[in-house]
Order: structure tokens, then C-alpha cells, then sequence
């Protein structure tokens, strides 16, 4: 084989070679130019269709029983905010309660009661210059010139006046609310219950001293804005001519038991020194 004939063949075989590769890369012996694969994007329409909820477990309803335990605890509760509201209330002076009174607390009636019951000693023509009452406290301005300051009747205030405190600015009064039992009454109910009992008679029965005893009888408050007394009924060192006698001694006792078995109502005023005779 001459040089030009080699040259032919190797050109033949080179060209047989590249169709082969075509054939391998591109099949169908049409190869087109691909371009760089590029992102898709889609824009679909919202959907209307609203999300699966899964249904959650159902709450067990509340059995009889719990239904009227609940209403019961929260009476109770309320009944306990009140109590304790009232005895803040009643801790506080009568004059930070005046003070702090808010708007619109004004009691026109009670000032006009007030008027009534106050007293100025050797001013028999005398009338309060100013009161002022708001809520269940009062102001009384005290005159520049008077020795002493005015006082209340003394059966109203036994059974009305909770404590008074005076200051430059006037004398403050504290007034008992009309829902409180007023302690006097309270005090009164348990001595003619005593004298019913006749526990009396029996120490009368036993003992036949002469004369009189005297006694004073105190009736605590749990809430005493003046934290002078213990809650209840209490007595006092009694005087007379029975006292230290052994009548006097059996009448005390007497009315010592009578003390642990008293019914007292929840609430009430307090009072000291309350005179009792024995026997009536």
C-alpha cells in the first residue's frame, strides 16, 4: 500500500469512529443543542377550601354534685371578701376612713340624725357650726372657744357610736351600720336569758348574804377597732356589798358558765362596762 492510500484509510477510519460516538451520545443520529435546565415556577390560585380540623376530645359536663359544691365555695368566698373588707374597714381610724371615703359618700340623712343627738355641755341653745358625714364617719368642727368638745346622747351613742377620735381638723364619730346588731342589744338579751335560767335562785337558795352586786359586762367584737377587749362576753371586777361574799362568788361562776353557752350572732358592736345589779 502506497503512502496516499495509507492516508485515505486513517482518514476513513477516524470519520467511522466519530459517527460511532454520535451514535452513542445521540441516538436517532440527530443531536440538538441543549440548553441549561432552568427553574419552574407555577402560580395557582389560592385555595377556598378551609383547613381540616381535627376534632379535639369533648370536656366531661360537670356532675350535679360539682355544680352545686362550686356555687357553694364561691358564696362562701364572696361572704369571707365582705367580712374582711368590713373588718379593715373597722380597723382603720375614723378619720383615715373619712378621708379615704370616695366620691359620692356623702350621707345627707345621717348628718341630719346627727344634729339631733349632739350635745354641747352648758349650751343648751348650742348647734353644731358643721358636720359632715360620708358613709357611716362623721365631722363634727369643733368651735374655737369651747372648753370641750360635743358629745352624743348617751342611749343613742350606747347603741349607735362605734368609736370617736378627735383632731385638730374636728372630731371624727364612727356610726354603727343599721345590718351590724348593735352590742348593747346583744348584751341586754343575754342578762334577762341569765335571769330566766334561775341560776340566780339557786345561789340565793344556798347562800342568804344581804345586799347588792354590782357587775359590769363587756362583749368583745373579733374586729374591736380598739383591740380592748377578747372576742365574747367578759365581766369586770364586781363592787358592792355583796362583793367577795360567797353569794357573789356563786353568781359570778353562775354567769361564767352562762358566758361558753351564750348564742351570739356573727357580728356585732362591742361594749364595755355594761352595769348589771344582782339580784334584780
Amino acid at each position: 500500500m502506497t503512502t496516499a492510500g495509507n492516508i485515505a484509510f486513517v482518514v476513513t477510519l477516524a470519520a467511522t469512529l466519530t459517527t460511532n460516538v454520535a451514535l452513542l451520545v445521540c441516538p436517532g443520529l440527530l443531536c440538538e443543542e441543549r440548553e441549561a435546565p432552568r427553574a419552574r415556577t407555577e402560580s395557582r390560585p389560592p385555595s377556598t377550601q378551609r383547613p381540616l380540623l381535627l376534632p379535639s376530645p369533648a370536656m366531661p359536663a360537670p356532675s350535679a354534685p360539682q355544680t352545686v359544691d362550686c356555687r357553694q365555695r364561691l358564696a362562701d368566698l364572696t361572704a369571707r371578701r365582705s367580712e374582711l373588707k368590713r373588718r379593715v374597714e373597722n380597723l382603720a381610724t375614723a378619720k383615715q376612713s373619712f378621708d379615704e371615703a370616695p366620691p359620692g359618700a356623702r350621707n345627707a340623712a345621717l348628718e341630719a340624725e346627727l344634729r339631733k343627738r349632739l350635745r354641747l355641755e352648758g349650751r343648751n341653745d348650742w348647734l353644731p357650726p358643721d358636720v359632715e358625714c360620708r358613709a357611716l364617719v362623721c365631722r363634727v368642727q369643733n368651735e374655737a372657744d369651747a372648753s370641750t368638745g360635743p358629745v352624743l346622747e348617751r342611749e343613742w351613742s350606747r347603741r349607735n357610736l362605734q368609736g370617736a377620735v378627735a383632731t385638730r381638723s374636728g372630731i371624727y364619730f364612727r356610726i354603727r351600720d343599721e345590718s351590724v346588731p348593735a352590742g348593747v342589744d346583744v348584751v341586754e338579751r343575754f342578762v334577762d336569758d341569765f335571769r330566766r335560767s334561775r341560776a340566780i335562785d339557786g345561789c340565793t337558795a344556798r347562800f342568804h348574804d344581804e345586799g347588792k352586786l354590782f357587775v359590769q359586762l363587756n362583749l368583745g367584737a373579733e374586729d374591736d377597732p380598739l383591740n380592748e377587749l377578747p372576742p365574747g362576753l367578759s365581766l369586770r371586777m364586781p363592787n358592792g356589798a355583796l362583793a367577795d361574799t360567797p353569794l357573789a362568788m356563786c353568781i359570778i361562776h353562775a354567769l361564767r358558765d352562762a358566758f361558753g353557752r351564750a348564742s351570739l350572732p356573727p357580728v356585732y358592736t362591742s361594749v364595755v362596762g355594761y352595769p348589771v345589779v344582782f339580784p334584780p
